[in-house]
């Protein structure tokens, strides 16, 4: 008899700690509302992000200066408008930014050059070094060089400024190519050269990954080979 409780006692005294343990591992009644409740959460914070929504903001005097890069360096493009709406559109599959705007300009420059003292036009070479229009390499010390560039102006009642594709589209512009001295935009355009003018039924800029490209179509114009409006 001894040795059967002595049994007795060795296997409880081994099986108690055991069940003990597993009861103090299983969760509770409340440890598992909590798990449930954790879990809902996360999963709201992740389909809340993923659920459309319509983000809208009015901006007023909206100025964007661009710069892009071509063989003759860097350029530049300003776009302004005097009144607009800037819009986060998010989607399921991500988020685009819009921007309406009204009463638009758009100043591009197409082309930067040089002129020498007796009017011939020298341009980059792409390799630091200087070439006239027929190709024939020109050394910057031969010749004193005034900077002048050609600029494309665009005015528009209406357009869309595309920023995740770097795009601007303005729906029947008014369409200038001016000629004027310096590298740099001008305030007003009104020493400038007039070489060409239009209106166009859609104009598309892109300045996406800093490549400059420029679509007007159905473009009817006005050139002025020798400038002026004549």
């Amino acid at each position: 008899m001894a040795r059967r409780n002595i049994r007795v006692f060795v296997i409880l005294f081994f099986l108690v700690p055991v069940v003990l343990g597993v009861w103090m591992l299983m969760p509770s009644e409340k440890d598992v509302q909590q798990y449930h409740a954790l879990v809902n959460k996360s999963q709201s914070r992740r389909e809340s992000k993923k659920n459309p929504y319509v983000a809208t903001q009015y901006r007023e005097g909206v100025i964007k200066d661009i710069y892009y890069r071509n063989d003759e360096g860097v350029l530049q493009a300003r776009v302004a408008s005097d009144r607009s709406r800037l819009v986060f559109d998010q989607q399921p599959e991500g988020m685009e930014i819009l921007e309406y705007m009204e009463q638009l300009t758009c100043a591009m420059q197409k082309e930067l050059f040089y002129v020498t003292q007796n009017g011939d036009e020298i341009i980059s070479d792409g390799e630091g070094g200087f070439k006239n229009r027929k190709g024939r390499l020109i050394s910057s010390e031969e010749i004193s060089l005034k900077p002048m560039q050609i600029v494309r102006f665009v005015i528009a009642d209406n357009a869309v400024y595309y920023y995740n594709k770097e795009k601007l589209v303005a729906d029947y512009p008014t369409v200038f190519e001016y000629r004027l001295e310096g590298h740099q935009l001008p305030e007003d355009y009104e020493s400038a050269t007039l070489m060409m003018r239009g209106v166009a039924e859609n104009v598309e800029a892109s300045f996406e990954n800093g490549k400059p490209a420029f679509l007007a179509k159905r473009l009817k114009a006005r050139f002025f080979p020798k400038g002026g409006d004549s």
